[in-house]
């Protein structure tokens, strides 16, 4: 096992090496790894002697895995990925792809891990953020910083965005312009998401928030008519209405979406955050990681090519 503390190999290598197994990748994946990267937290058998399951780094994130934050396909043979498949629903953290796919690997690389070194677990947002002890070193899974605690570790910001209202077309709520007026309906999110704590604090509605375990079960309870509008990301709200993942098997989840408006900043602001456990000794090491990829731009490459330009979608007053 290789260990890396001041630079590191890069992609290329690995995709020569191994070039069956990422032959059938998206040309459009990114390579998540740094160069000429250090950090100086602690060396490199401090960092692995504070892992879960030493030696090899537990990487958690949410299944289904969706666009813009994941890609892939979740049965497509990847490096390192078990056998059987990569065990997700939909998306494949083992690919590398999407936005959160590439900073999981840059910031795993700064911390001196290779990709085969990674190993996934499936963890929902607020089982990341409960008490106790956690089987993954650090979780990226659109964490926001408003809804973390006392109870575990956060990292320092890695991508700031926003919230928005998404309805069905026909629906009253659709030509809503303001945040008042979204009061009067009832509006879901999905479960330990920004998303459920804004419409509680900001839009204050006559009918308390509705809870989704996931997206898909959102979507569904959006098309039965159990909510009027759903309230995420807005990077989500144009994947939900549009799609941009390539291939013909990821059409829209949701043709006949109609984003409503998306939050004022100043309103409700997204600051993505890693989950560590309290007191994780890596809290530290992981901050130096983010502050580095920050300063080499790859966080701005993975906007680049994975979030689309939501300057688009109308502000609600």
């Amino acid at each position: 096992m290789t260990r890396h503390k001041r630079t590191f190999a890069p992609l290329a290598l690995a995709l020569v090496l191994a070039p069956t197994v990422f032959a059938a990748c998206s040309s459009s994946r990114l390579d998540p790894i740094p160069s000429g990267a250090a950090l100086t937290c602690a060396d490199q058998a401090s960092i692995t002697a504070a892992l879960k399951h030493s030696p090899r780094l537990t990487l958690g994130t949410v299944d289904p895995g969706t666009p813009p934050w994941w890609g892939g396909d979740p049965n497509e043979e990847t490096i390192n990925m078990p056998a059987g498949g990569s065990g997700w629903t939909q998306g494949n953290p083992y690919a590398m792809e999407g936005f959160e796919g590439g900073v999981s690997y840059s910031l795993a690389n700064s911390l001196g891990f290779e990709s085969d070194e990674i190993d996934w677990v499936k963890v929902s947002a607020p089982d990341a953020l409960a008490a106790g002890a956690k089987e993954f070193d650090l979780a990226i899974a659109q964490v926001a910083s408003r809804v973390a605690t006392d109870a575990v570790d956060v990292s320092d910001v890695y991508y700031s965005s926003r919230e928005a209202v998404v309805t069905l077309s026909g629906r009253s709520i659709a030509t809503a312009t303001s945040v008042a007026s979204l009061a009067t309906y009832r509006l879901g999110a999905v479960a330990g998401s920004a998303g459920g704590q804004l419409v509680t604090s900001v839009v204050k509605p006559a009918a308390p928030v509705t809870p989704f375990a996931d997206l898909a079960a959102a979507i569904a309870g959006l098309r039965d008519g159990s909510v009027d509008g759903l309230v995420v990301n807005v990077n989500v709200a144009v994947y939900m209405r549009d799609s941009w993942h390539e291939g013909d098997n990821n059409p829209p989840p949701l043709p006949e979406a109609v984003i409503v408006g998306q939050f004022a900043p100043s309103a409700w602001s997204d600051d993505f955050v890693v989950v560590l456990q309290r007191s994780s000794p890596l809290t530290a090491c992981v901050n130096e990681a983010v502050d580095e990829i920050r300063r080499q731009g790859l966080i701005d490459e993975y906007i680049s090519e994975y979030i689309t330009n939501t300057d688009a979608v109308p502000a609600l007053q």
